[in-house]
């Protein structure tokens, strides 16, 4: 649960994030408007709060619908799903009252994906979510451009495939575990990793 503000600055931060997500949300709603599970036609992803009542918790949900001509670790995680009776990988992400000037923390929330950039507990090994200087994120950026970015690098490791064992969904508590010790590897820099999973 996340605490009220204790300053009037901090108040005008929490506010001001609220009033830029709200209209992020309401992107995403006009490109996912009359789709096929609320999804966007071009990117399949699907945005928004995972709690009405909170808009600083959004999932975001890649659908994994037949393409023709898909690489070979799109039809591999499409196939992966199937087996689980699955359509989408859920990804999580939490929002800080510095965005848009810092990332979110991103994390997989479910199914847990093997031989790529996700970590043991969920967080991802991204330069665009690094807060370090020379991390890629930008504040020109944008929640769908950034879930773009994070779903399409994943999907790039050669040996990406799901996991079939029963296991339970990532949570928020475990990413950020991963999270700090992703930042402590890349604290000099995207070039000079210190440390793996």
């Amino acid at each position: 649960d996340s605490e009220a503000p204790t300053s009037g600055k901090s108040a005008a931060n929490s506010t001001n994030n609220c009033k830029r997500l709200m209209g992020e949300r309401k992107a995403a709603e006009r490109r996912q408007a009359n789709q096929p599970n609320d999804a966007d036609p071009d990117s399949h992803l699907s945005l928004g709060f995972v709690d009405e009542d909170d808009c600083t918790l959004w999932f975001c949900r890649k659908y994994y619908v037949e393409i023709e001509g898909a690489s070979e670790e799109y039809v591999r995680i499409r196939d992966g799903l199937i087996k689980q009776g699955l359509e989408y990988v859920e990804w999580r992400m939490r929002f800080s009252d510095q965005y848009p000037f810092l990332p979110p923390r991103v994390w997989l929330h479910y199914p847990h994906l093997q031989g790529t950039n996700v970590w043991t507990n969920g967080g991802i090994c991204a330069q665009v979510i690094s807060e370090h200087t020379g991390g890629g994120w930008s504040p020109a950026m944008n929640i769908n451009t950034l879930m773009i970015s994070i779903t399409n690098t994943t999907e790039g490791y050669k040996g990406v495939n799901v996991k079939q064992a029963a296991h339970k969904p990532h949570t928020e508590k475990g990413a950020m575990s991963d999270w700090g010790r992703i930042e402590q590897a890349h604290s000099g820099g995207w070039g000079d990793v210190k440390a793996t999973k």
